[in-house]
């Protein structure tokens, strides 16, 4: 840990330094956590935002520092979403979300900002399932199955929209309520009985 921090004073003023630096702290996080270090893990996971943070402020106009913000709030959200401390990560996956969507919005943006989007719209889906608001539950896994299918339809050819389009149907059951048009009807996990 010694030696991020060392590091992370060394490669302070080079932008994709300090880029990197967010992803090794991400890493590290991750890594914690498996340890079950969960202080560390999460010091780790707030480090990578900081960082991610500075340098989406300072260059706004680069959408890959706005990506990376937004990948961080995405993975504390997902840290916190293990515990206790759902409304922390919901209010990172939320801030990851509006992030995305901006991104995702852009003309000629990223397929990986629509993935990224679709991504966080399940996370939150499956955090919210665990709550009584599982109307939102619904809502943030129909946008991400929405996103998918969109994807999907628009490259045939890339196998991993495919896959996690396949993931996004795994999530649903015959005998739904309105889905829109392009949906097949089915009823997810959280939707009422």
């Amino acid at each position: 840990m010694a030696a991020i921090t060392d590091a992370a004073s060394e490669f302070k003023s080079n932008r994709e330094d300090r880029m990197l630096m967010g992803r090794c702290h991400t890493k590290l996080a991750m890594l914690l956590k498996e340890r079950k270090e969960w202080g560390a893990a999460e010091n780790a996971f707030r480090q990578a935002l900081a960082i991610r943070r500075e340098l989406a402020v300072e260059v706004r106009d680069v959408p890959e520092y706005r990506a990376e913000l937004a990948k961080s709030h995405n993975d504390l959200g997902w840290y916190l979403s293990d515990g206790s401390r759902r409304q922390e990560a919901e209010a990172e996956l939320r801030e990851a979300q509006v992030i995305f969507k901006e991104l995702a919005g852009t003309p000629n943006a990223k397929p990986q900002y629509r993935l990224d989007l679709a991504r966080n719209h399940e996370q939150l889906g499956t955090l919210l399932l665990r709550t009584p608001r599982r109307n939102e539950c619904e809502d943030e896994l129909r946008a991400a199955l929405s996103i998918r299918k969109l994807l999907a339809d628009a490259d045939p050819a890339v196998a991993e929209y495919r896959k996690l389009l396949a993931r996004s149907y795994s999530s649903v059951w015959p005998g739904s309520s309105s889905l829109p048009a392009a949906i097949p009807r089915r009823r997810l996990p959280c939707a009422r009985l």
